[in-house]
């Protein structure tokens, strides 16, 4: 360190100051997490929770079967049951109403739902953007520290070439008789 100038030495200071600041900054990035799950950290109102209820039900097996179901019973007590005492006639208008009113309520309950499933991929979305730039953030400083590494590896190796240089007859024969033992042992 006598070697250097001062130029030199204020410039080395400035480096490491820098990289300090560069290294708490990338330690409070790591620090916070975006890796969240959105969805559990949610707290649903009644009307949320009973419109995913309902989109799941309708949007199963079992709904189409009871559903199914139900318009063969409707239409068969009214036609073969209820023979003089029909409740629905043949047009079934009532059937029509009911059918019309539950398409209509069910379409709002799924818009709902659907509308609330994209408020949370909006938010992973986001998250997973936050993380991302976070990943690349560090990517990019480990190959910053890497470069850096290389490089005083290099300025390393030439530094001992060049005190090897300084040495004197005897500690070069000494040097080069340990690299020759170690090369054998390879």
């Amino acid at each position: 360190m006598d070697d250097l100038s001062e130029e030199k030495k204020g410039k080395l200071v400035k480096n490491i100051k820098e990289e300090i600041e560069n290294e708490k900054r990338i330690h409070k990035l790591l620090e916070k997490k975006f890796s969240e799950v959105t969805e559990k950290n949610e707290k649903l109102s009644f009307s949320r929770k009973l419109s995913d209820i309902v989109v799941n039900f309708v949007g199963s097996w079992k709904f189409i079967i009871f559903f199914c179901l139900f318009l063969v019973f409707w239409i068969t007590i009214n036609i073969y049951l209820l023979v003089g005492k029909i409740f629905d006639p043949y047009p079934f208008i009532l059937l029509n109403l009911i059918l019309s009113s539950l398409g209509g309520l069910l379409s709002i309950l799924i818009l709902m739902s659907l509308n609330r499933k994209q408020e949370i991929d909006g938010r992973q979305t986001e998250n997973n953007c936050k993380i991302n730039l976070k990943m690349e953030i560090l990517m990019e400083d480990i190959h910053y520290k890497l470069d850096e590494l290389l490089e005083r590896q290099e300025e390393i190796i030439e530094r001992i070439i060049y005190l090897e240089g300084r040495k004197s007859d005897f500690s070069q024969k000494k040097y080069k008789f340990m690299k020759d033992i170690f090369d054998k042992t390879e």
